[in-house]
């Protein structure tokens, strides 16, 4: 017997008052405090008499106390009796009990057991299941690793109007992860959870108009959306948000709203917005110019490996820019950036290795420049390649070499009209090819008009000699006559 603590009703066996309809239940440290026998009878006894909607309080008690199991058990008897309500309650429990498995609260993780109760849950329809069963199809946790299968499980989400789900199904559209790449299909999800107030989403779906990428190219809606993100405390929203203002890209140019910006989004790591913190450091636009708060955003994006603060630095060290020009330090910096395939590094150093190879500013190191042109000619700059093959075939910074000489004037030969020239010179006189007049001819018909009139006139003259030797009679034949 227990007494109701709002009506002071005397009850028996069962768990609602018959004064006032109190649920015992909710009075859970004192129902806990039953023994197990006593609880036993009265959930027995109350399951006889109780309707669905009973069994569905009841569960919900045991949830909001996190006693998943018994909560589970209500759901169950409460499908059982025909609730629907249960059903969508009973897959929010059994996804609840699958995220502690999932991340070990309360319970060892357990990824395999999290995989099991997740399918239980999406079994009823829970979004939320659906969503996890398809991160950990992405990612390999419980199941063997299947982005196609993350997919089918992200669109049943998404479908059901999950917000992650379909953000998570916006990338994968984007980026043709586990199914057809679709820019019109990401944007139409990025809106869809956009729509739900994702602010990692509003910034993509401005990244797509941006772009025109899956939508009509609108900057203006792309600023719109962009600053909906970034009010949201979204990074790369806020950086994205200051470009615009930097730019004047959808709104109107102000150098001083971007700087802002920027270091809000810099503040909290973003790298990109610390290189261009650094440029409006650098140029004054928008702060006054500060070469020591210059150097200093540089460094802490190039601590962290990007190649934009890598070039930035090698123009401070360059120019002189808050420490003494050191053309080592530049050097460094630059091979630094070009190993991740910077074009801005790339090209930089090509011209530091005109100046080795002419002596301009450096002292004179043709093997210096030889180095640098390599680098440049292994990340596919013709310019490089063309420069690396005069090197070998001139002898410059390395013994002669023909061989490589043809090799790099034919990497070259599509963007650089004189490295047709020199190939012709190679099959005319059979340097690093065996002589062949009528190849020759070839590489010579492929210098375009349109090229630098010396070159032109080199091509013009070349091409007489080559057509004067191809028409003259060979030795050979003169000896048989």
């Amino acid at each position: 017997m227990w007494k109701c603590p709002l009506c002071d009703t005397i009850n028996t066996e069962q768990l609602l008052c018959t004064g006032c309809g109190f649920d015992e239940r909710k009075n859970y440290e004192r129902y806990r405090s039953l023994s197990p026998l006593t609880r036993k009878i009265r959930e027995q006894y109350t399951d006889s008499v109780c309707g669905s909607d009973f069994c569905c309080d009841r569960g919900d008690t045991f949830y909001l106390n996190h006693d998943y199991d018994r909560a589970i058990h209500w759901y169950r008897q409460a499908i059982q009796k025909g609730s629907a309500d249960g059903k969508q309650k009973l897959g929010r429990c059994l996804c609840r009990l699958g995220d502690d498995h999932y991340f070990g609260r309360g319970v060892k993780k357990d990824y395999l057991e999290a995989v099991s109760l997740y399918r239980q849950a999406a079994g009823y329809g829970n979004t939320d299941a659906q969503y996890n069963l398809g991160k950990c199809c992405y990612f390999g946790r419980g199941v063997p690793e299947n982005r196609t299968e993350a997919v089918k499980y992200y669109t049943q989400a998404a479908e059901g109007g999950n917000a992650l789900a379909q953000y998570d199904l916006g990338v994968c559209r984007a980026e043709g992860v586990g199914c057809d790449q679709s820019d019109a299909e990401a944007a139409r999800w990025f809106d869809l959870s956009a729509k739900q107030g994702s602010s990692a989403a509003q910034y993509r779906l401005g990244d797509c108009y941006l772009r025109g990428a899956g939508v009509s190219q609108d900057d203006t809606e792309a600023a719109r959306l962009f600053r909906q993100s970034a009010n949201k405390g979204n990074l790369q929203a806020q950086k994205a948000l200051g470009d615009c203002y930097y730019y004047g890209r959808g709104i109107a140019e102000d150098y001083e709203k971007a700087a802002k910006l920027y270091q809000k989004a810099a503040d909290r790591g973003n790298i990109s917005a610390q290189v261009q913190l650094a440029e409006c450091y650098r140029y004054g636009r928008g702060v006054p110019v500060d070469h020591e708060e210059t150097l200093k955003r540089y460094r802490l994006a190039a601590d962290q490996g990007d190649p934009e603060a890598l070039c930035g630095l090698a123009a401070c060290y360059r120019y002189g820019y808050g420490v003494p020009v050191d053309h080592i330090k530049e050097k460094g910096y630059l091979l630094g950036a070009a190993g991740q395939g910077n074009t801005e590094a790339l090209f930089a150093l090509i011209e530091m290795a005109d100046h080795y190879f002419a002596g301009t500013d450096v002292p004179r190191d043709y093997q210096e420049a030889l180095r640098l042109y390599r680098v440049g000619a292994m990340h596919n700059i013709p310019e490089a390649q063309m420069k690396l093959a005069g090197c070998y075939y001139y002898g410059k910074g390395t013994d002669v070499n023909y061989n490589e000489a043809f090799r790099f004037y034919s990497l070259a030969a599509d963007q650089v009209p004189k490295a047709n020239l020199m190939l012709a010179i190679c099959c005319k006189d059979g340097r690093g090819v065996k002589q062949d007049t009528d190849k020759a001819l070839f590489y010579v018909n492929r210098i375009p008009t349109s090229c630098e009139s010396d070159l032109l006139q080199q091509a013009q003259q070349l091409q007489k000699e080559l057509t004067k030797e191809a028409q003259a009679p060979s030795w050979k034949f003169w000896k048989k006559r």
